[in-house]
C-alpha cells in the first residue's frame, strides 16, 4: 500500500508516506507557514521513495476541526493533489488523529491505553473534544461523535469506562483548561496532530471503502454543532 498523509490542522505542519511497512514522516513547526512548506515537504518525501504522485493508492489528510486556515489548506491540498493525479481522498478526523497519536506514543513509553480524550483549543471559551477507545486492531474508535463544547460541558457528555478502564488525555485544550485535567484526575501530553497517525488511521479507512473522490474531500469545522451538554441531556 502507497499513502501520502498530511496535517496542516494546527500550528504544526507534517507529512508522511506509507510505502509498504515503510514510513517517512517530514515536520516544521510555525503558525502560518503551512502553505509555504507543505507542498515542497510532499515533493521531498516522494522524491525519497522514488515516487511520482500518480504511483500511490490514495491521499489522506487530517480534515478538521482545528484552526481554520490550517484546516482549509490541509483540504485544498490534498484535494487537489488527489485531483491531479486521480486519486481518491481520505480525510480524518484531527482529533482521531490526536487519540492515534496518544496509542504511539504510549506504546514507546511501555504503557497501554484503553481509552482517549483529545481535546483542542476552540477559543471563545469552547473547545474540540473527543472521546475514544482503543478497538481490536490497535487504533482508536469514536465513543461519542467530534463536538464542539464547554469546558463545564465535557465530564457529563462522557460515558462512564469498564472496571479497570482509564482516560488518557491529549491535546492543547487541556493546558488552555487545566481546572479540567484536575477534575479528571489526568496528566495530559500537549501534541499537536501529526501526519503519521493520520496515515495509520488512511490505512484502515481505505480498507474499509471509505476514501471519496477528491472533490467530495471536505473540511469540519464543528463550529455550528450542538454542544455536548444537549447530547448528554438526550440521554438522560
Amino acid at each position: 500500500m502507497r499513502l501520502l498523509a498530511l496535517d496542516t490542522s494546527t500550528e504544526t505542519c507534517s507529512v508522511a508516506l506509507r510505502v509498504g511497512d515503510n514510513v517517512q514522516v517530514l515536520r516544521h513547526a510555525g503558525a502560518r507557514e503551512q502553505t509555504a512548506h507543505v507542498l515542497p515537504m510532499v515533493q521531498q518525501v516522494l522524491a525519497g521513495a522514488g515516487l511520482s504522485l500518480r504511483d500511490l493508492d490514495a491521499i489522506a489528510c487530517a480534515h478538521g476541526p482545528g484552526a481554520f486556515t490550517g484546516v482549509r489548506v490541509a483540504v485544498s491540498v490534498a484535494q487537489g493533489l488527489a485531483y491531479g493525479a486521480q486519486l481518491p481522498a481520505i480525510g480524518v478526523s484531527t482529533l482521531a488523529v490526536l487519540a492515534q497519536q496518544a496509542l504511539r506514543l504510549a506504546a514507546a513509553d511501555g504503557k497501554a491505553v484503553t481509552h482517549v480524550l483529545p481535546l483542542l483549543d476552540a477559543r471563545m471559551g469552547e473547545l474540540y473534544a473527543g472521546a475514544y477507545a482503543v478497538g481490536g486492531d490497535g487504533l482508536v474508535e469514536a465513543l461519542l461523535p467530534d463536538r464542539l463544547a464547554r469546558p463545564e460541558d465535557i465530564i457529563a457528555a462522557l460515558p462512564a469506562l469498564p472496571a479497570g478502564a482509564s482516560w488518557c488525555a491529549i491535546g492543547s485544550g487541556w493546558a488552555a483548561y487545566p481546572a479540567l485535567a484536575d477534575a479528571l484526575g489526568v496528566t495530559p501530553r500537549v501534541a499537536e496532530p501529526d501526519a503519521q497517525d493520520v496515515l495509520a488511521l488512511a490505512v484502515r479507512a481505505l480498507a474499509r471503502g471509505e476514501a471519496v473522490p477528491a472533490e467530495r474531500l471536505l473540511p469540519v469545522y464543528l463550529r455550528d454543532t450542538v454542544a455536548w451538554k444537549k447530547l448528554s441531556e438526550q440521554g438522560k
